[in-house]
């Protein structure tokens, strides 16, 4: 398969040459014609499967976007914007953000729809190393969204209705172009996940209930999906006991026929496989909270959950590279979790299934430049080796987690307090009890600012979740 793809995607690269070298050498409309033959091609390039002729289909790229068109701001955001899908997959998460903030700055005299777009990529990106910054430019774009006019999925429904008595609203921007919105749905849930991640508990399940809850499979399939996540993020986070069971029934008549559906597909679009990585997590999710909270669950179940998972991060991996850390680094809880309920003789072996598991979400931690996925394998092969007693191995990966927290502060998709109570086990065995004191009292205030950001009702299940019950087990009562 990558071999035919890179034989077809070298033609692209020719033909992206050709077009880029034609708008060059003229002028005015047929230069904007050039250009936008060049984004259709970028596009294309950059959606496909790995490939080796990237980077020379990059510097072309840069070039068609620094090319002015004949009098078309909408055009040139465009082309930075494909140029930043390239960026991603030749040099990183960091480079494509700085190609993002341009299409950001030349999005101010590009056309409002065009401009929410840049914006929302932007600030996804920025939320990736700054989740307090990447909440205030979605913010932003949730703002430019109602000030267009985009409609929410409740908006579409009534204007339907309106249409029908005989309305005569005239066609707006976002009625034509249907990427608009996806990215207001798109806002709508990263900022959810913002608020989440930032330990806005109370908030982030409001915004979830208000502006997530109910996007349309048909119209926001992947944003309808990440919200799916995003739940199961907070069931799993909050213990919200009465939700488990309504959380394993959406697996299994949601998120798994979705997955094996598009898995059976012969061919897959970007789209498809991003979809088939949000729907694994959330099977993978869903497992890790089965294998907490459910009495005799299925091992196996959810180890084969696990393996998907990473096979579908892996087949995303040239559009999402830190897909592959983040799900490599779920992979090893589950195999964690799995080792804590076997028992001997098998347990010692699981463990350290668990610690390979772990060792290989650090690796691609590391390839992919993801700090925060590098802080979750750390401290999940920190937990497996203090299990097997490998102490000095689970104090000094404890210790380097903690360290990445400190310098990096609160990160997407890592919990601080999981981090910080998992330093304090390791050091309580090795008898560093003062050390161990000082990340305990850390870990009850990240779990005391989270627990007061819940409404009175939600607490009781937060206190009883896994984390923070350990972290209650070793607090020290003030005297």
């Amino acid at each position: 398969m990558t071999e035919s793809w890179d034989g077809v995607s070298r033609g692209w690269v020719a033909r992206l040459a050709e077009s880029v070298d034609h708008a060059g050498a003229t002028a005015g409309r047929a230069r904007s014609e050039h250009l936008r033959d060049a984004l259709q091609t970028i596009s294309t390039l950059a959606d496909g499967p790995a490939s080796d002729p990237l980077p020379d289909a990059l510097v072309l790229a840069e070039i068609a976007a620094t090319l002015p068109a004949s009098d078309e701001d909408d055009l040139r955001v465009e082309l930075l914007l494909a140029q930043a899908r390239l960026v991603l997959r030749v040099e990183g998460q960091r480079a494509a953000e700085k190609t993002l903030e341009e299409a950001v700055r030349a999005a101010g005299r590009a056309s409002a729809g065009l401009r929410l777009i840049a914006i929302v990529e932007y600030g996804r990106a920025v939320g990736k190393h700054s989740l307090a910054r990447g909440l205030e430019i979605l913010t932003e774009a949730q703002d430019l969204a109602r000030e267009i006019g985009v409609e929410t999925d409740q908006d579409r429904t009534s204007r339907l209705l309106a249409d029908l008595t005989g309305s005569d609203r005239p066609l707006r921007e976002h009625d034509l172009d249907p990427r608009i919105g996806h990215a207001a749905a798109r806002a709508d849930v990263l900022v959810a996940m913002n608020l989440m991640d930032l330990g806005r508990l109370g908030e982030a399940f409001t915004a979830y209930e208000r502006r997530v809850l109910n996007l349309s499979e048909q119209h926001h399939p992947i944003e309808a999906a990440m919200g799916r996540n995003l739940i199961a993020q907070m069931i799993l986070a909050c213990h919200l006991v009465g939700k488990i069971d309504y959380q394993m029934t959406l697996v299994q008549v949601v998120e798994l026929p979705f997955l094996e559906e598009i898995r059976a597909r012969s061919q897959t679009t970007g789209a498809d496989r991003a979809l088939a990585f949000w729907h694994a997590h959330t099977c993978a999710l869903t497992a890790l909270l089965a294998l907490r909270y459910v009495p005799d669950i299925e091992t196996q179940d959810a180890l084969n959950l696990a393996e998907v998972l990473r096979e579908e991060a892996h087949r995303d991996a040239a559009a999402a590279p830190t897909l592959v850390p983040m799900a490599a680094v779920l992979r090893a809880e589950i195999l964690l979790e799995v080792a804590s309920n076997t028992a001997e003789p098998r347990r010692t072996g699981a463990y350290r299934r668990a610690v390979d598991a772990a060792t290989e979400a650090l690796s691609a931690a590391d390839a992919a430049d993801a700090q925060r996925s590098r802080a979750g394998a750390l401290t999940a092969r920190s937990r497996a080796a203090l299990a097997l007693g490998e102490v000095d191995v689970a104090v000094a990966d404890a210790e380097t987690a903690v360290a990445i927290l400190n310098e990096t502060g609160t990160m997407p998709a890592l919990r601080s307090e999981e981090v910080l109570i998992a330093a304090a086990e390791a050091h309580n065995v090795i008898g560093s009890h003062e050390r161990a004191g000082e990340l305990v009292a850390q870990a009850a205030d990240v779990v005391a600012q989270h627990r007061a950001s819940l409404p009175g009702p939600m607490r009781i299940d937060f206190d009883s979740e896994a984390v923070n019950s350990r972290i209650t087990a070793l607090a020290v009562p003030a005297t």
